[in-house]
């Protein structure tokens, strides 16, 4: 029993039948989506390749950048599918089988390490597109190197996040998941690791690179050996941990009577959130961006600090937005049968949910920009704006929940595209759009077409069977 028969037994079958189940019932969806991330991904190779023709291209800072990228990517990866081997058919296989911990830990991460890859790939194309362009020799050797130190990247996050669960759970002597403590760990440890070795880099790639290249192929040898002495340990924690929780407040039934449908569809919703930890991870990313904008504003240059700055508000702060929106659909799906039976109407039921969500959006959204405004002196832009591109990233986020199926395999996939297509169609519309009020009434307009769209085809009254 090998890794391949994991990936074989258990992740192929789970990824065809998603693929074959949007395909069949969600055509139409899919196609519009895949020509839209085609013209998304045309128009950033075209902004990038008209910038990079006109700036000199170090190969060295472009290295460096990649790695920056790329352990960011993989640490959001490895955090968000965390969940990913408590699944019974992982649990079944490594308990009646002979299939060893790494073998195991390998095969659930396969599909999520090519799809790393490729987004990797597709990021950095335009930047190798310009260095072609502008005639620069490329040594050989970089394309192994760049391959090679990928995965060791991704190896490397894995394994860090492995030993730093192990290492706080034995210090806690607790079988709970800690998520924060876990994940600022991980992020310490790697950008540490990537801090350290830059000035290594800097000196040592550029002249010899197959020195370089053998360095990365030993330690990528080491952080699988240790990958797999700690990978049996880590499973029989990780599935000890199934149906460990937190103890969570008790509510009465007399607080969930209210007269008002509406209060009492805002009061199921906030324990829906309050129940199943829904802020935990948000709330651990927005203290990390927060962490990490204080660190570069005394650390870097101003440069560099609004570089990051720009980084965070476009793909940080923006997976928040993303990501508590889908609680709708999800639970939805999840729950269809329970809600049919209680007889809510269409009103009652998603109006609430969409107020609710856009509110604690919109306070994610302003509670940082009023941070970053007192303590570093950036300008927040147009709060009018903000208001109407937070609702549109909120109904687009909802809608996708509603049409796809979302869990564990899927979210990190689902909240990567989903961020590519936020970022790209604001940059599409910028550019056809330059006058303020025609851009705010497109955005309004999408928004609402989006939440009918959703009332018409998935919730009716009662909410259908």
């Amino acid at each position: 029993m090998t890794w391949i028969q994991i990936v074989r037994d258990i992740e192929t079958p789970r990824l065809t039948s998603k693929i074959k189940d949007y395909l069949t019932s969600h055509l139409p969806h899919v196609m519009t989506m895949v020509v839209g991330l085609l013209l998304v991904y045309t128009i950033y190779t075209v902004f990038t390749l008209r910038t990079i023709t006109r700036v000199e291209i170090k190969m060295d800072d472009l290295y460096l950048n990649l790695l920056g990228v790329a352990t960011v990517l993989a640490c959001f990866c490895i955090v968000i599918s965390r969940n990913k081997l408590k699944n019974n058919s992982y649990i079944f296989l490594y308990l009646n089988t002979n299939i060893n911990g790494y073998q195991t830990i390998v095969g659930s991460m396969f599909y999520l390490f090519l799809f790393y890859m490729v987004i990797i790939m597709l990021t950095f194309f335009p930047a190798l597109l310009g260095i072609i362009i502008q005639d620069k020799t490329i040594d050989p050797l970089y394309f192994p190197l760049l391959i090679f130190t990928l995965i060791l990247l991704f190896i490397l996050t894995v394994t860090v996040w492995v030993i730093v669960k192990l290492l706080i759970m034995k210090l806690t002597s607790v079988e709970k998941e800690h998520l924060t403590a876990n994940t600022i760990s991980l992020l310490i440890i790697m950008f540490g690791i990537l801090i350290a070795a830059e000035t290594y880099l800097k000196n040592f790639l550029e002249q010899r690179s197959l020195i370089h290249f053998l360095l990365v192929a030993f330690l990528l040898v080491i952080t699988a050996y240790a990958l797999r002495r700690t990978a049996t340990n880590f499973l029989t924690q990780t599935f000890r941990q199934k149906n460990a929780g937190t103890l969570l407040k008790r509510y009465e039934t007399n607080h969930l009577n209210h007269s008002n449908p509406y209060m009492l569809q805002t009061k199921v919703e906030w324990l829906n959130f309050f129940r199943n930890q829904v802020f935990k991870e948000q709330g651990l990313l927005l203290i990390i961006l927060v962490m990490i904008m204080i660190g570069t504003y005394y650390t870097f240059d101003s440069t560099s600090f609004f570089t990051l700055y720009s980084f965070i508000i476009q793909f940080g702060l923006k997976e928040i937005l993303i990501m508590l929106p889908l609680t709708i659909g999800i639970h939805f799906k999840n729950y269809k049968f329970a809600i049919y039976h209680l007889n809510s109407g269409k009103h009652s039921y998603f109006v609430t949910r969409v107020i609710f969500i856009y509110v604690v959006n919109c306070f994610t959204y302003f509670s940082f920009l009023l941070l970053t405004r007192v303590w570093f002196g950036v300008d927040a832009g147009g709060i009018l704006s903000a208001l109407i591109s937070i609702g549109f990233i909120t109904m687009i986020s909802i809608l996708t929940a509603f049409v796809i199926k979302i869990d564990d395999f899927n979210k990190t996939f689902v909240v990567i595209f989903l961020l590519v297509f936020v970022n790209g169609f604001d940059l599409v519309i910028h550019q056809v759009m330059k006058e303020a009020l025609l851009l705010q009434s497109a955005y309004l307009g999408l928004t609402l077409f989006i939440f009918y769209f959703i009332q018409s085809m998935y919730i009716r009254r009662p909410i259908i069977k």
